[in-house]
């Protein structure tokens, strides 16, 4: 469980009922269907309204987000990977120790175009390096069916573009 994934309340609120509503949603996001992810997320929603609204209409917000590899029925090693942040914050952290070579960033420095344009060079340098560390994601093996899942789906946003 990452910070950014507890519900407010699991924050806030006093702590006596942190560990019983982190378990619930825990839990909630545990389950294998999505229908089943729905009910204990309302559920938990129903018993956060009475310790804190604030932190329940957070996580009703928050619901078609929360749930999105259970709506493409994303299970498993992909699960896993793309349910966390690491990858993001690898490529981050690569970028991070890399970029204190890349100076000036703007692409007009001081009217000179031409030293925009080396740095932009350099951070794509610095992206291809990063490139080297990544390793393959468990479960790639299903993306393709995935990818699939949303082009037929109401999810892809290009569909209410085209429509």
């Amino acid at each position: 469980m990452y910070h950014s994934q507890r519900p407010q309340s699991a924050k806030t609120h006093c702590k006596k009922h942190r560990k019983r509503i982190h378990r619930l949603f825990t839990e909630a996001l545990g389950q294998a269907k999505y229908e089943d992810a729905v009910m204990a997320l309302a559920a938990l929603e129903k018993e956060l309204l009475e310790i804190n609204v604030s932190a329940a209409r957070s996580l009703k917000e928050a619901l078609p987000e929360l749930l999105t590899l259970h709506r493409l029925g994303i299970t498993g090693d992909l699960y896993k990977a793309l349910h966390t942040t690491n990858g993001i914050e690898n490529l981050f952290s690569s970028v991070r120790h890399r970029e204190h070579n890349v100076k000036n960033y703007n692409p007009i420095y001081k009217g000179k175009h031409r030293k925009g344009k080396i740095s932009q060079r350099w951070l794509a340098a610095v992206f291809i390096k990063a490139e080297e560390n990544f390793r393959t994601v468990k479960g790639f093996e299903k993306i393709k069916s995935v990818v699939a899942r949303i082009a037929k789906s109401k999810m892809n946003p290009l569909t209410k573009i085209i429509n």
